[in-house]
């Protein structure tokens, strides 16, 4: 898989929604729900290990970035089943938060794509096109 397409999909890991349900909470429980492309990913235990803390880590960077009033309601979305994607851009976030929030992004995807073997690597491919042609 060429750079171009690696940096393509797993841009999408965050920004995309979600193609699962997840229960109501505040909290993202599921990793789908913060990294909607990995619906039907087969992992392996440490893998899946990896990508939980990976999300652990990355929700309270995230939630650093917002003002009281902005995590109110970035939780309150998230509590209503809102993907992540959905519940940030429904924020009147500044230039630097957005900028804040792409840096903390771009190192989550890099990680999240060193987890991955090369077939999976292909079928989030595969979930972020179907993911595109379902909006």
């Amino acid at each position: 898989m060429n750079t171009w397409c690696k940096a393509l999909v797993i841009s999408s890991l965050i920004v995309a929604p979600p193609l699962v349900t997840t229960p109501s909470y505040a909290e993202p429980h599921s990793l789908t729900q913060l990294f909607p492309v990995l619906v039907g990913i087969q992992l392996k235990p440490e893998q899946q290990s990896q990508l939980e803390q990976i999300s652990q880590q990355t929700l309270p960077k995230v939630k650093a970035r917002l003002s009281a009033q902005q995590l109110k309601q970035f939780n309150a979305a998230l509590a209503q089943n809102q993907s992540v994607r959905v519940a940030l851009s429904a924020l009147n976030l500044s230039i630097a938060q957005q900028f804040g929030l792409r840096n903390i992004l771009q190192s989550v995807r890099s990680q999240i794509i060193q987890a991955l073997t090369p077939d999976q690597q292909r079928q989030v491919m595969q979930n972020f096109y179907a993911l595109q042609q379902a909006r």
